[in-house]
């Protein structure tokens, strides 16, 4: 029978949720399992039954409580994250952060009302709107950077260590250094130390997936970050579904498992 790491190694998500939790069920006392099926339940999208999972592990070993809590302060941040996505909960934003970052939250109200000229209206004044950035991809120059998403193309999607879910407009970060991924939950949010101007250097998590699937559901595929899908036409706010994905320079599109850091040159 394959493993939980093969099967996710493989794609297969769910397998490795059923193996995983059959494992926990067999061997109650078992700690590591017990912290990887939290892991591929917050992979899952199920992030009750992960932070279950958590509440459990320090009843059994008050000590996991050192690695748990700041987890467990992640899930909080992701589930603000898929509330903005299937509700419109606004997430956190920096003082004086600029108009173009508020009509792209202006955008997705309308667009989850169904609105979709209004959103792509608007959408489009704020990509003019948008300041041109430029850095380095690791030793790589750049004159250009956003989210291929519309939604979110000006922006940064940031999860904290204090169970916050922030937008960090582009043109605000000097530097992002990403750690490379070790356990499973690394693919969905990638560890870096993020450096913003007149805000924070913190070490936080990048979401690497995107969250449109709150839209019209989401496969293994697309959670594991192997595939991305767009919701919208030509002409339309364009939301992405699956694996995160950046354009340089308006041409070449990069995914950010592939980027080790990025620097960018402020005005």
């Amino acid at each position: 029978m394959a493993s939980a790491h093969e099967l996710l190694k493989s794609g297969d998500l769910q397998g490795a949720v059923t193996a995983t939790t059959a494992k926990v069920k067999a061997s109650p006392s078992d700690l590591e399992s017990r912290w990887l099926l939290a892991e591929l339940l917050v992979l899952s999208g199920a992030v009750e039954r992960a932070d279950g999972q958590l509440d459990a592990l320090m009843n059994l070993e008050p000590r996991s409580a050192v690695a748990a809590t700041p987890l467990r302060q992640l899930l909080r941040a992701e589930t603000a994250r898929r509330e903005f996505f299937s509700d419109g909960r606004v997430p956190e934003l920096l003082d004086g952060v600029d108009d173009a970052v508020r009509a792209r939250l202006e955008a997705f109200v309308l667009l989850r009302a169904g609105d979709v000229a209004g959103a792509a209206k608007i959408v489009e004044q704020a990509e003019v709107q948008r300041p041109a950035i430029a850095g380095l991809i690791g030793s790589k120059p750049f004159t250009d950077f956003r989210d291929l998403d519309d939604i979110t193309a000006g922006v940064f999607e940031v999860l904290t260590r204090t169970g916050k879910y922030y937008w960090i407009p582009m043109n605000r970060v000097e530097l992002i250094e990403f750690t490379p991924p070790e356990r499973p939950l690394d693919l969905l949010w990638r560890p870096a130390r993020m450096v913003v101007r007149d805000a924070f250097d913190a070490q936080v998590h990048l979401p690497a997936v995107y969250g449109g699937g709150a839209l019209r559901g989401e496969d293994d595929a697309s959670r594991l970050g192997r595939r991305t899908d767009w919701i919208g036409a030509d002409g339309e706010a364009v939301v992405g579904v699956g694996r995160r994905l950046f354009v340089v320079d308006g041409e070449e599109s990069i995914d950010m498992m592939s980027i080790e850091s990025l620097e960018f040159t402020l005005a």
